[in-house]
């Protein structure tokens, strides 16, 4: 299962993202024209520490931060000598990763930067840390790696399977579905870990590969399954818990300039 290969799948953490699965933060991982002279972490924390998408900024300078699916641990680094650099940003930072191998290697990067107590060892899809609630909740490129469940349409046409109870719970839109889908079941269930972990007016932020109208599809990387996002789903979803959501391109979040110029190949270091 996609569990237990986070828990013991993972051998290396720095070979996983430079050979089996690629990321857009391990690809930007060193600063770069596109992102402004940025590498990724450090432009994702300025796109982030602006009051319109974090507003709590507006009442208090200090924030409590997790990260959810902390991978090598390069991003929150980046991140955290980014706000560094930010006038009157004081960030408290914790990590929650699944994966011995990946934690292994983010305490490690992240020595000078994180105490041991802000790493915790948890599934993102069923975290719970009594008494801890954060001003700002991150999930960047990690939701692709939770469970799916199945939807099938039956003889009387209505939804069967163990997904027909989120297409209900949520009322998902189901008027362009195939006879058979899957949806983003763990997705749905971190959603709903987040709300429950946030300070009143915090703000989650989630980025995964996926299409607002799209139904979930395989990618298949060396090693594990993953599958793209239906964000309209997950919209849908946060709303009918509380949420109010906004959808944006990574290229309008970040400010990327797909214009520059870049070398795409395959297993460049």
């Amino acid at each position: 299962t996609i569990i237990d290969f986070h828990l013991h799948g993972i051998e290396d953490a720095v070979w996983e993202f430079d050979q089996i699965e690629p990321t857009v933060n391990h690809s930007f991982r060193f600063p770069h024209e596109a992102l402004g002279g940025l590498d990724y972490g450090s432009r994702f924390c300025v796109s982030t520490l602006q009051p319109d998408v974090v507003p709590l900024l507006k009442s208090s300078s200090r924030l409590e931060v997790l990260e959810v699916g902390g991978g090598t641990g390069s991003f929150a680094q980046s991140f955290l000598k980014q706000a560094a650099s930010l006038n009157g940003t004081n960030v408290n930072y914790h990590i929650l990763d699944l994966s011995p191998a990946l934690m292994e290697n983010q305490r490690k990067l992240l020595a000078e930067l994180l105490p041991e107590s802000s790493h915790f060892h948890q599934d993102a899809t069923e975290f719970d840390l009594p008494g801890r609630t954060f001003d700002l909740i991150i999930s960047n490129e990690v939701i692709a790696d939770f469970p799916v469940a199945s939807v099938e349409r039956g003889s009387d046409r209505t939804w069967r399977g163990e997904g027909a109870y989120y297409v209900d719970k949520y009322a998902l839109a189901d008027e362009d579905a195939p006879d058979s889908f899957v949806v983003n079941s763990g997705a749905f269930r971190f959603i709903e870990r987040a709300w429950k972990h946030l300070t009143p007016g915090g703000t989650l932020i989630v980025s995964e590969y996926g299409a607002e109208h799209q139904y979930p599809v395989a990618s298949f990387n060396l090693n594990h399954d993953e599958y793209a996002i239906h964000f309209g789903h997950l919209a849908a979803c946060a709303a009918k818990i509380g949420f109010q959501c906004r959808l944006l391109t990574l290229k309008e979040f970040l400010g990327l300039d797909d214009e520059v110029l870049v070398l795409s190949g395959r297993e460049e270091h």
